[in-house]
């Protein structure tokens, strides 16, 4: 049996939305994880709700999380620690 082209294209919804979810699952389990301002309790949390309830979890956790922790972040983060090194070393 043949599929329909709304079939092959809800099908390829299906697919995409699959794998858009599973990149912000894996964004905010990786951010999670970065984080320095949470207690061990507070993280063991987070990940609890983003398994037990992957796209809503992942949302709330981003929508929660402070623009000041965010800022704080982006403006202490040590060059040295950077996965592709430090940006300002010559070549």
């Amino acid at each position: 049996m043949a599929l329909g082209l709304s079939g092959l294209a809800s099908g390829l919804a299906v697919i995409v939305g699959s794998v858009v979810v599973m990149i912000l699952w894996v964004v905010v389990l990786l951010d999670l994880f970065r984080r320095s301002d949470l207690t061990t309790a507070k993280i063991v949390l987070w990940i609890v709700v983003i398994v037990l309830v992957p796209l809503l979890g992942a949302i709330v956790y981003l929508l929660v999380r402070s623009p000041a922790t965010i800022w704080r972040e982006m403006h202490t983060t040590n060059p040295r620690e950077h996965p592709l090194g430090d940006p300002r070393a010559p070549g």
